[in-house]
């Protein structure tokens, strides 16, 4: 690690190119939310120019609201009103755009130190592939970045869908069977305490049990022993129990509600999800890439586009990760 001018700190690991990169966008953020203070001392001078003018159309009335001043004063200090209200919505536009342009910058570089701090030390990178910038015949750079941002936004979105999409009707009535065998078989009967000549075994020396965790003292009606100071007790497993009595039904009953809500049209094999999540990333990165080299050849351009706050800081700085052993290999 070394500290810039500025006291903040650059990973040794990051290629010179990335180094000087995030030292670019760190000033950039400075320099921002500088002209953002700037503009919010601005908006309040604003503001309270408006609110003299204000009470200065107040002084001109009495209580009774009648004129203290000719009508000629009077119309000065609406006019005056007047050109201070719209010097202040002026000032609130500036403020404003002022915001929309620090705000994204702070956060872009506050979530590239968070990525920095997550790396592991056996973390290295190296500089990566320059990107084509993916501009089509007669495009804009800036109509490049909506459009490329309008595909990372879907591809996100169906990275989303594929988290939370459900797996198939087939998968879900194994897992139902393997569920019911697991519970059958962990814990069944057991026959030797019946044999015993001492006497009738207890009902969880026989049939499925398991350990439960009292914390507090137990409650009589609850069919746990009473426990003066918690501890861990022998119960009857009724989940258990069901599955090694009527497992095949039970089974079968849950194959029946699965079949009863499930819909494969948008289901996924867990065989399938591993691949199909890298495919994803490996496009949503590539397209990140894009949109940072078409951000970059537009400013070069004369033509200001901020970064998302989002973006993935691996295309913003224009590297590629590698575990250490990877490079040595």
């Amino acid at each position: 690690m070394r500290l810039t001018r500025t006291g903040e700190v650059l990973p040794d690991w990051l290629p010179a190119g990335a180094q000087a990169k995030l030292e670019l966008l760190r000033q950039g953020a400075r320099e921002a939310n500088a002209l953002l203070r700037l503009a919010a001392d601005e908006l309040d001078v604003a503001r309270r120019a408006q609110q003299h003018a204000r009470d200065d159309i107040a002084r001109l009335k009495n209580p009774a609201g009648m004129l203290r001043a000719d009508a000629a004063t009077l119309a000065t200090a609406h006019r005056r009103l007047e050109v201070e209200t719209e010097n202040l919505i002026a000032t609130t536009g500036e403020f404003e755009r002022k915001q929309l342009q620090a705000q994204p910058r702070g956060e872009l570089v506050s979530n590239i130190h968070s990525w920095i701090t997550r790396q592991d030390v056996a973390v290295a990178a190296s500089p990566a592939r320059t990107a084509a910038t993916a501009i089509r015949r007669g495009e804009a750079p800036a109509d490049g970045v909506r459009r490329i941002r309008v595909e990372i936004a879907e591809t996100k979105a169906a990275r989303s869908a594929l988290e939370i999409a459900p797996v198939p009707a087939g998968e879900a009535r194994a897992r139902a069977r393997a569920l019911v065998a697991n519970l059958a078989e962990a814990n069944g009967l057991q026959i030797e305490p019946l044999f015993q000549p001492v006497g009738p075994p207890l009902a969880d020396e026989v049939l499925p049990h398991a350990l439960v965790t009292v914390l507090v003292s137990s409650s009589p009606t609850t069919g746990i022993p009473a426990l003066a100071s918690g501890g861990v007790v022998r119960v009857v497993d009724a989940a258990a129990l069901v599955a090694f009595a009527v497992g095949p039904m039970l089974a079968k009953a849950l194959e029946a509600a699965i079949d009863a809500i499930a819909d494969d049209a948008l289901a996924v094999p867990t065989a399938e999800r591993a691949g199909r999540e890298s495919k994803l990333h490996t496009a949503l990165l590539a397209l990140e890439r894009q949109e940072e080299a078409l951000v970059e050849a537009a400013q070069q351009g004369g033509i200001a586009i901020e970064r998302r706050a989002d973006a993935n800081p691996i295309a913003i700085l224009g590297i590629e990760i590698h575990q250490e052993k990877e490079l040595a290999a």
